[in-house]
């Protein structure tokens, strides 16, 4: 099974393995290409965010 750790696909960055994942993120930081697009996805990811997700899908808030 392939998983992709940018926009589904979208930029070629997967993985299938946790070493591969590791590799993946490492040469998606390399990037120069893709680096603000990399930053931008990344705040999607911060600690409030997932609190509150996790919080509304338990009905808690």
């Amino acid at each position: 099974m392939w998983e992709d750790i940018i926009e589904r696909g979208k930029f070629g960055y997967g993985y299938s393995d946790i070493d591969s994942a590791v590799e993946s993120v490492l040469h998606a930081f390399e990037d120069k290409a893709i680096e603000d697009k990399i930053k931008v996805k990344a705040l999607q990811f911060t600690e409030e965010k997932f609190e509150s997700k996790f919080l509304n899908i338990l009905g808690l808030k």
